[in-house]
C-alpha cells in the first residue's frame, strides 16, 4: 500500500503535500525526534526533506520507486499536522492557521 501511496504522488505532482497521518508522517520522516527527520528503512532512498526556513514544513524531493516506469522525481511541499477531525483534533484556531500556512506559502512561494 505504500508503494501505491507514493507512485500516486508521483502521478498527481501535487503543489503542497499536508499530511494529516501519524503513520504516514513517520512514512515521510522516519524519525520522531527533534532533528531533521531523514526517512528510514526502504523510503530513505526515495525522499529528502530539507526544513524550509522561510515557509515552516520541509522541500520534500520524492524520487521513482525502481518498479515506476516514466515518473520524474517530484520537488514539492510538506506540513505535518494532527487530525482534522476526531476525538484528538486540531482546535479551530489551529486548523484556521494551517490552512493560512497553506494558503501563503502556496501564494508566496518561488519558483
Amino acid at each position: 500500500m505504500i508503494d501505491i501511496f507514493f507512485k500516486t504522488i508521483l502521478r498527481l505532482r501535487p503543489k503542497v503535500i499536508v499530511v494529516i497521518n501519524a503513520f504516514v508522517g513517520r512514512c515521510f520522516k522516519g524519525t520522531q525526534s527533534s532533528e531533521v527527520p531523514t526517512p528510514d528503512g526502504r523510503f530513505q532512498d526515495w525522499i529528502k526533506l530539507t526544513p524550509s526556513e522561510e515557509f515552516g514544513g520541509y522541500d520534500i524531493t520524492i524520487t521513482k520507486p525502481e518498479s515506476t516506469e516514466g515518473n520524474e522525481p517530484l520537488t514539492t511541499h510538506i506540513f505535518f499536522s494532527s487530525m482534522l477531525s476526531g476525538s484528538r483534533a486540531l482546535d479551530c484556531g489551529s486548523r484556521e492557521n494551517l490552512a493560512w500556512i497553506v494558503r501563503n506559502y502556496l501564494k508566496n512561494k518561488q519558483n
